[in-house]
């Protein structure tokens, strides 16, 4: 399945460590992933191409339908995008593409 623009929704955003935050979204559209992809999150600027930020899921696909699309990112000091999504509270909407990536996990067959 192509990346596909979607608007996310913030449902849910707790802080783990002091530098760790987890955000749980609902995509406008839903899409399913495979573990090992991720999405782009765009970070709002200036800019006439704004930056983008690449961050993986953090469950599979069968419990984001289930509870909800969820990230774990580590907050730099000078990241941007990290900072970005730190600030971003329940209700909050930010604009991603997804999925992408093709380095995916292959369980072993038994």
């Amino acid at each position: 399945m192509p990346a596909r623009e979607i608007t996310c929704t913030v449902t849910e955003k707790t802080w783990i460590t002091n530098t760790v935050v987890h955000i749980r979204f609902e995509p406008s559209k839903a899409f399913r992933f495979e573990p090992g992809q991720f999405l782009s999150v765009v970070v709002p600027s200036e800019d006439k191409r704004p930056p983008r930020r690449a961050y993986s899921f953090a469950f599979p696909y069968d419990l984001a339908k289930k509870n909800g699309y969820e990230l774990l990112i580590k907050v730099l000091e000078d990241g941007t995008g990290s900072r970005y999504m730190a600030r971003l509270e329940k209700g909050d909407t930010f604009k991603a593409f997804a999925p992408y990536g093709d380095f995916l996990y292959h369980p072993p067959k038994d």
